[in-house]
Order: C-alpha cells, then sequence, then structure tokens
C-alpha cells in the first residue's frame, strides 16, 4: 500500500536553505513517509505538472520559509518577508485543507496569505533544530501516521462459490427438476486507505474488458458505461468510512447459462 505524501515547501535561494528541505525528505522517509521536496521549478507547464499535482497528492504538509530582505517604498527601510514560491504553496495547501506545521528562520514579517492562515511557525536556527521539533510534533499522536492515504485501493481475491439464487421474494431458485440454480460471485474488494477522511459516494463501473490471451478489447472506451453494484447494498453508491472496507460486485459465473454477467444497476 502507498505511503502518505509529505510536500516540503523549502525556500531554495542557496545551497544552505535548500539543505533544509534535503533534510526533511530523508527525516520523513526514513519514518516511512513518501517525502516530496518541491524543487526549483522554471516554467509555468513543470509547475502544473509537478507542483500543483504534488499537492494535490499529499496528505501533510511541510513548511520552511527563509527572510528575504525588501525595501520599502515608502520609508526606504529594509524588512525581512517570506519566500513568494512557499507562500504561493501555502495558500494552495491551506485551500486543500492539508494537514501542515511550518518554519521559519529569520524575523519574517507576514505578507500575504501568511497574515490570514493560521500556521504555528516556529523559528529554528540550523537543521538540527529542524530535526529536533520534527521528532517532537510528527507523531501519530498529533495526526501523522505515514501508512494514513486519501486514496482507495482495489482488491481482488474475494470470492464465494456455488452460491444460490435468490428471487425477490428471498427464496432460493431451482430448476424443473427442483435443483437449486448456483452462482461463483467475485468481488473486487475497495479499502479506504485514510484515517481522517470517508470516501463519499463511491460509485464503480467498468471502463474495459480485453481478452489477455488475443490481446482484443472487448469492451472499450466508447461503450455506455454503467454503474456496478455493491455487494450486500443493493446500490449503485455507498460511503466508506475511515479504514473500512467495501466488497463490490466484479462479477458472477452462472452455472446453467455457463455465462460471466456483470451485476449492473438496473434503476434508471
Amino acid at each position: 500500500m502507498e505511503k502518505a505524501k509529505v510536500f516540503i515547501s523549502c525556500g531554495q535561494s542557496n545551497s544552505k536553505e535548500k539543505e533544509y528541505g534535503i533534510k526533511a525528505r530523508e527525516w520523513f522517509s526514513k519514518k516511512g513517509f513518501n517525502a516530496y521536496f518541491a524543487e526549483e521549478i522554471h516554467t509555468p507547464e513543470a509547475l502544473t505538472e509537478n507542483i500543483f499535482n504534488a499537492l494535490k497528492e499529499s496528505e501533510y504538509f511541510v513548511l520552511i520559509n527563509f527572510a528575504r530582505t525588501k525595501q520599502s517604498i515608502f520609508t526606504r527601510k529594509n524588512f525581512d518577508i517570506g519566500s513568494l514560491f512557499v507562500q504561493q504553496e501555502l495558500a494552495i495547501a491551506s485551500f486543500l485543507k492539508i494537514q501542515m506545521i511550518g518554519f521559519h528562520v529569520g524575523n519574517i514579517k507576514l505578507e500575504g496569505v501568511e497574515k490570514y492562515i493560521l500556521v504555528q511557525s516556529t523559528k529554528i536556527n540550523s537543521t538540527d533544530d529542524m530535526i529536533r521539533e520534527l521528532v517532537e510534533k510528527v507523531t501519530e499522536a498529533k495526526g501523522w501516521f505515514p501508512n494514513s492515504k486519501n486514496q482507495l485501493f482495489l482488491n481482488f481475491g474475494n470470492h464465494h462459490h456455488n452460491f444460490p439464487i435468490i428471487d425477490n421474494t428471498g427464496n432460493q431458485v431451482v430448476d424443473q427438476n427442483d435443483k437449486l440454480l448456483l452462482r461463483d460471485w467475485y468481488h473486487i474488494i475497495v479499502d479506504n486507505g485514510s484515517y481522517f477522511k470517508h470516501a463519499i459516494n463511491c460509485s464503480a463501473y467498468i471502463e474495459s474488458i480485453k481478452n489477455l490471451k488475443t490481446g482484443e478489447t472487448i469492451f472499450g472506451d466508447n461503450y455506455y458505461k454503467v454503474e456496478l453494484m455493491w455487494a450486500a447494498a443493493k446500490d449503485i453508491r455507498v460511503n466508506i468510512p475511515i479504514r473500512s472496507k467495501r466488497d463490490l460486485d466484479a462479477f458472477f459465473y452462472d452455472h446453467q447459462s455457463k455465462m460471466i454477467v456483470f451485476n449492473q444497476s438496473t434503476i434508471a
């Protein structure tokens, strides 16, 4: 199972600043997280493909900000603000409601989103200070879990063989010789990997079916998509609570017709 992604947003105006991000990435990786250090991006395309996508896929956000000396156009006095890129990434992470912690080096005057977003930013003076703070703050008691992933995981392996067919009245169906009609049911286990978020209004459909022996596509993208039913729910949509699983009716094998059938919704 994939590990929780930690997005590390760090100033990188020089090698000393970049060292903080590298040290943080190494520390989180050793703790079992999938640590993403946001390296410098030089094109709008790379910004969209790397930074934005990485933020959307992250469960945690770590801010490491550094003072940037600016001069007021009104008073001509110097003052320190934070990195523009770090502030932008902070704004996106806040919009996505990603759990976060923050650090800053130097006396930074809060500007932009930092004025309005509550980040308990801790002042540090070295990478050793940062590591000590991470040891104290990044714990399961404070909501940091390497195995918590905002993702549904699919596993194929829950089968029920020789299962009697039940009609609408709840009775078992028999053939003309009073022999039970049987099916083999094959399910997909859908696992909610998050420790904090419920998966709401989940539905599933067949995207494509391919004959692995011949390579022939039996069911493709241009076909109508019909939602599959959830096992025991008799519905096409269910909620999956945190750290819970539900079975999806993948298909069943009908003993009488010797056909593979998909349990699809017939509700208009």
